[in-house]
C-alpha cells in the first residue's frame, strides 16, 4: 500500500470520494480477476476506471487487447505516459465518463465479441450497468463491486433486496458470486466490503426494451404496493396499457395480480418484454 500511496503523492493525486477512487493495491486480486475472466491473446476487454493500471497490466500481460476509460484526467495522463507507449498495439485509452461511454472506445455498432473486467467505482455500478444492458452485451464480466451491490444483483425471488437491475441482469447473464475481497486490498481502505461478481452471457439473453424497463422500474419503486395497484399509477397511457395487458396475461397463466414485484419469476418478466416487442410501435414512450 505504501508504494501506491507514495506514487499518488508524487503525482499530487488525492483519492476522490466523489469519484469513488479506491485503488487496488493487491496484485493477487488483480491476477484473480484475470484468471476468473479467462481472457488471453486475441480477447478484447473493456476496463472501467483503470486508475494506476494495476489490473490493466495484468490484462495486458495475459495478452488481452484492453479498451479502458478513465474519468480523472490526472490518471489518464499517468496511464498515457506509462502504458500507451509500451502497449500501443493493444492498449486503447479514452478519457471520459463510463456511464456515457460504458464500452470505452468501442462504438455501439461494433458487434465483435468483448469482455468486461473491472474494479468498478461503487457509485456508478447501477447506472453503468443500466446503460450497458442497452448495448451489445459482453461475452462475460468479472466485476469487483461493493458486496452489498453484489447481494442486490444476485437477490433471489421473494427477497426484499431484489430490484429492477436484478431482473435485467438475470435475464441477460448467468451469475455467480465469488469470494469477498478485504478492504486492505485497496488504498484508501473503503468502509464497505467488496466481492467479485462473475457473469456469463446467456445463450438466449432477455434484453428489456425501454418501455419494459420503465414499467420494471416503476413496479420496484412501488414495491410495497400490489402489482395491480402499482400498474394503475403509471402515468403514461401507452405504458399503462401495456402493463395492463401484461397483468391480464399473467392472470391467464394463474398469477394473482395482488403479487408484489419481488415475488415474480423471470418468466413473468420475460412475458412483459414479449408483449413490449409486439406493441412497442403503439406506445408513445419508447425512449428512456
Amino acid at each position: 500500500m505504501g508504494s501506491v500511496a507514495d506514487l499518488l503523492q508524487s503525482l499530487n493525486i488525492r483519492p476522490s470520494k466523489a469519484l469513488g477512487q479506491n485503488f487496488l493495491v493487491d496484485g493477487a486480486v488483480a491476477r484473480r480477476s484475470v484468471a476468473l475472466a479467462a481472457v488471453g491473446s486475441g480477447d478484447r476487454v473493456v476496463e472501467v476506471g483503470p486508475g494506476l493500471g494495476t489490473l490493466t497490466e495484468q490484462l495486458l500481460a495475459a495478452g488481452a487487447e484492453v479498451h479502458a476509460i478513465e474519468l480523472d484526467w490526472r490518471l489518464f495522463a499517468f496511464l498515457s505516459a506509462n502504458l500507451l507507449e509500451r502497449f500501443s498495439h493493444k492498449f486503447f485509452l479514452v478519457q471520459g465518463d463510463a456511464v456515457k461511454m460504458p464500452r470505452a472506445d468501442l462504438s455501439e455498432g461494433d458487434r465483435k465479441p468483448y469482455h468486461v473486467v473491472a474494479n468498478l467505482p461503487y457509485a456508478i455500478t447501477t447506472p453503468w450497468l443500466d446503460v450497458l444492458l442497452q448495448l451489445p452485451l459482453p461475452e462475460s464480466m468479472v466485476l469487483l463491486l461493493q458486496r452489498e451491490a453484489v447481494e442486490r444483483i444476485l437477490a433471489p425471488e421473494h427477497s426484499k433486496e431484489r430490484g429492477a437491475i436484478t431482473v435485467r441482469i438475470a435475464g441477460a447473464f448467468q451469475c455467480a458470486r465469488l469470494h469477498p475481497v478485504a478492504p486492505s486490498c485497496f488504498h484508501p481502505r473503503p468502509r464497505v466490503r467488496s466481492a467479485f461478481l462473475q457473469l456469463r452471457r446467456r445463450p438466449n439473453p432477455v434484453l428489456f426494451s425501454p418501455p419494459s424497463c420503465q414499467i420494471l422500474r416503476h413496479c420496484f419503486q412501488m414495491r410495497r404496493k400490489q402489482l395491480r395497484r402499482s400498474v394503475a399509477t403509471i402515468g403514461d397511457p401507452g405504458l399503462r396499457t401495456l402493463a395492463q395487458r401484461w397483468l391480464t396475461t399473467l392472470n391467464g397463466n394463474g398469477v394473482n395480480s395482488s403479487i408484489r414485484p419481488e415475488d415474480l419469476a423471470m418468466e413473468h418478466w420475460s412475458t412483459l418484454e414479449q408483449l413490449s416487442n409486439a406493441h412497442c410501435g403503439k406506445i408513445s414512450a419508447c425512449g428512456i
